[in-house]
């Protein structure tokens, strides 16, 4: 787990929520598109970002297959 992804997601999050408040899902389909270009810039990849959003102690990928 990367607490620089972590920080970052956290950082984003609080810059971006006027933007996120009532959101549909094709908003938040791109916000999502946003968080992960954004995290891209300072280089920060996409796999550090999804390993860092899924729960702790959970092994398993959001579809259900073990990894």
């Amino acid at each position: 787990m990367s607490t620089r992804g972590t920080n970052f997601i956290h950082q984003w999050i609080g810059d971006n929520l006027d933007e996120i408040g009532d959101a549909d899902e094709t908003t938040i389909a791109e916000m999502v598109m946003k968080l992960f270009a954004d995290a891209q810039v300072i280089g920060i990849s996409e796999v550090e970002l999804e390993e860092d959003m899924r729960p702790r102690g959970n092994p398993r990928s959001s579809n259900g297959a073990t990894e």
